[in-house]
């Protein structure tokens, strides 16, 4: 059977779609491209996800139950490929396939057409961290493990980084690299209908807001602490907390009761992109306390997306000195960066940008303006299309 023209998969390795990869398969669909996804159901039980109904054409589920992450998943991979390939065959092997995780890179093996690797997390630094201590030890394997794979894709789409290290990295092993930006689209505002219903719930609230993945290592215990100290000064302070938990439940309930949170605190689960800012339309700050460790020192402006999203807000943002994650807030002059292990300092700044609403409005206005002129998909957009359009037309096949 040959492939099938104007018909792109995504296969992911998670249920929901990555904001990344949703405003990807807006622009090919609207570029008339049937759209496929094939997704790992690891809870076994999984419903077609109706929020992408608009997007996608066939959504394809491998239920395959496995309770644990990382490693102890290994050994289902086997049965994974074999069920994709399954699936692969039922669309008719589709002309593209995008692959976008390091475990899914065996796959290039099987597939057909123009295969590209959308490296949109740092993924061996990731692996690595498995190991703990041993971590600087075991990279090396991983690099040159993804290494070997990606030489049999087209092309690979990647992230911004510090000093441009990944985009350099990919390129000893393939010819065709091209950064993206996490970005959000300008279309995507608030629904105010939604803004609207939430005015009571906010009323008299001085909102604070992180949203994100709930991890220590994204400052979620830290922020917890900040809250502490913040409301002795602005006992009306909300720190409203959106994004899927991934630190112990059991152990952020306690800090909350420990250090008398219960009335300065909200967590709401991850939500839909527009629903999200419909909260962030009534915060007042926006924060990011990443923590020293993991890889926050090699990312860069491009790839801190919840940034972006303060921007797009018209928030203003703390945001940390580390490397070069924040350094987009300092370059635009929409917030402060902060020690982010300093919770004093953290909880200073906080009152701060309380105490001063003039100054803070400014700052969210000015990274409002930039995200609307410089950092929106609407501009990255061009560079997905210029690159995946030339990989078609100049097709590569490798071999050996």
């Amino acid at each position: 059977m040959g492939l099938l023209d104007k018909q792109v998969l995504l296969i992911i390795f998670a249920p929901l779609l990555a904001p990344r990869h949703v405003l990807m398969l807006k622009s090919l669909k609207a570029r008339g491209w049937q759209i496929s996804v094939i997704a790992w159901d690891r809870k076994g039980n999984a419903a077609s996800p109706k929020e992408y109904n608009d997007i996608i054409d066939r959504w394809i589920w491998i239920h395959l139950p496995v309770k644990d992450w990382g490693f102890k998943l290994i050994p289902k991979l086997p049965h994974f490929y074999a069920r994709v390939w399954q699936a692969y065959k039922s669309l008719g092997k589709p002309q593209v396939s995008i692959l976008t995780h390091i475990f899914l890179l065996p796959l290039v093996f099987i597939l057909s057409g123009t295969k590209i690797y959308d490296a949109y997390e740092m993924y061996a630094l990731e692996m690595s961290f498995y190991f703990g201590a041993h971590a600087q030890k075991v990279l090396p394997f991983w690099q040159t493990l993804e290494g070997l794979l990606v030489k049999k894709f087209d092309g690979v789409y990647t992230l911004d980084s510090r000093q441009s290290w990944l985009e350099n990295f990919y390129k000893k092993w393939n010819d065709r690299v091209q950064v993206i930006w996490n970005v959000p689209s300008k279309i995507d505002e608030p629904d105010l209908g939604e803004v609207n219903s939430l005015r009571d719930e906010f009323f008299g609230k001085k909102v604070i807001t992180y949203v994100g993945g709930l991890a220590r290592d994204k400052g979620l215990r830290a922020a917890l602490e900040v809250a502490a100290l913040a409301k002795q000064k602005h006992p009306d302070a909300l720190f409203l907390f959106i994004g899927s938990m991934q630190d112990d439940p059991d152990e952020i309930n306690s800090l909350v009761q420990r250090f008398e949170l219960e009335n300065n605190t909200r967590f709401i689960n991850w939500l839909p992109y527009r629903k999200m800012l419909a909260y962030l339309a009534h915060s007042l700050i926006g924060i990011a306390l990443h923590q020293p460790g993991r890889n926050y020192q090699y990312v860069s402006c491009g790839t801190g997306r919840k940034f972006i999203t303060y921007m797009q807000a018209g928030i203003p943002i703390i945001a940390p000195t580390l490397g070069e994650i924040g350094l987009i807030v300092q370059k635009e002059g929409c917030g402060i960066l902060v020690d982010t292990t300093n919770n004093f300092q953290v909880a200073n700044t906080i009152t701060y940008l309380l105490d001063h609403p003039g100054e803070a409005d400014l700052m969210g206005n000015k990274g409002r303006k930039a995200f609307l002129e410089k950092y929106c998909w609407e501009l990255e957009e061009q560079k997905f299309l210029n690159f995946y359009y030339d990989l078609l037309n100049n097709k590569k096949h490798l071999h050996g």
